[in-house]
């Protein structure tokens, strides 16, 4: 494709589809393969740029993982193998088989389970953090108000973390940006802080990014965000 030397193409393997999404957890090598040449032939392109393994199967161990992509990275079709939520000990099986470019995984202001283990194996290892839901899933942007203002379809009122939203007073803005207001008054909070937060911790640090449903950038689509410093 004509843009194909101006992006990145990231993805993931690691679940059966049965034609309505996720059904069941599958890394076997098999899988592995027939997933990246599916999504090779759905891209568009020769090779994949990072490729995931979506979440640790519990029933295929960890070097079998690796070593099959590592095949795949010395036939040419992928480049870099990356892991998503996955523990110290995964981590570094996996590394010691091919190196592990990427983990992807949840880290915010207020998700910070990474930071005694994890974030210090990063470093050693020079694995790069790539986290997901950088905003608590909304939650730091002080735009939710209560759980029961999402619509139906909103994946967060499955999740247990915006409940806490209930315990706050009507009107109420979070902590977190209660005080970097107090502390800079002009501040509207948004992604400056949160990279200026993230940079003082974790080295080769990037936001994950990816398509969202059309009826979800719908419902942003008449939002104005406010510019940050």
């Amino acid at each position: 494709e004509p843009v194909r030397d101006r992006v990145v193409i990231a993805t993931k393997f690691g679940f059966d589809l049965d034609g309505r999404g996720a059904s069941a957890q599958n890394s076997r090598p098999e899988t592995i393969r027939r997933s990246v040449e599916a999504s090779l032939t759905r891209l568009r392109t020769d090779s994949i740029d990072l490729l995931y393994q979506h979440r640790v199967d519990p029933d295929v161990p960890i070097e079998e993982v690796a070593g099959t992509v590592k095949e795949l990275i010395e036939a040419g079709k992928v480049r870099h193998f990356g892991l998503s939520e996955a523990g110290v000990q995964t981590i570094r099986r996996a590394h010691a088989v091919h190196p592990i470019s990427a983990l992807q995984s949840e880290y915010s202001l207020w998700e910070r389970n990474l930071e005694p283990e994890i974030i210090p194996a990063l470093r050693e290892l020079g694995i790069g953090l790539v986290p997901f839901a950088p905003l608590g899933r909304g939650f730091l942007t002080a735009t939710i108000k209560t759980v029961d203002a999402l619509i139906p379809k909103d994946r967060r009122r499955e999740h247990p973390r915006p409940l806490a939203a209930r315990r706050w007073p009507p009107g109420a803005r979070s902590p977190t940006t209660s005080r970097c207001s107090a502390r800079c008054p002009t501040c509207t909070w948004g992604p400056s802080c949160r990279s200026a937060w993230w940079s003082t911790r974790v080295p080769r640090v990037t936001s994950a990014c990816g398509p969202w449903p059309a009826w979800w950038i719908a419902s942003r689509a008449d939002r104005s965000w406010p510019a940050t410093p």
